[in-house]
């Protein structure tokens, strides 16, 4: 089956620390609170969504029943992102940008 992913972006002086916390929790749920969507040109021609920080961002591994992992992002007006619930499947560029699924 195809998965989209979401990515999210840490941005800040802080991101740097979260990169060793972060890479620890590939293939596990964790859920992230405060964050803006933002449009990001790859190319010219190519831009992609993705979801990025702010100084009221909150990330926490959740323990959580099988019931609870169906939710999902949840988008608030002007593209701020109340919170996600998900697995993460990939960390790049030194734990600033996170490879969720969808």
């Amino acid at each position: 089956s195809f998965e989209k992913s979401v990515f999210v972006y840490f941005c800040g002086s802080v991101a740097a620390s979260w990169h060793p916390a972060i890479t620890k929790l590939v293939g596990r749920s964790i859920a992230i609170s405060g964050m803006k969507k933002k449009l990001v040109y790859i190319s010219k021609c190519d831009s992609m969504m993705v979801f990025v920080t702010t100084g009221n961002s909150v990330l926490h591994s959740p323990w959580f029943s099988k019931k609870q992992e169906g939710s999902k992002t949840v988008v608030h007006r002007k593209g701020n992102c109340g919170s996600y619930l998900g697995l993460v499947k990939g960390v790049y560029l030194k734990g600033k940008l996170v490879e969720l699924d969808q």
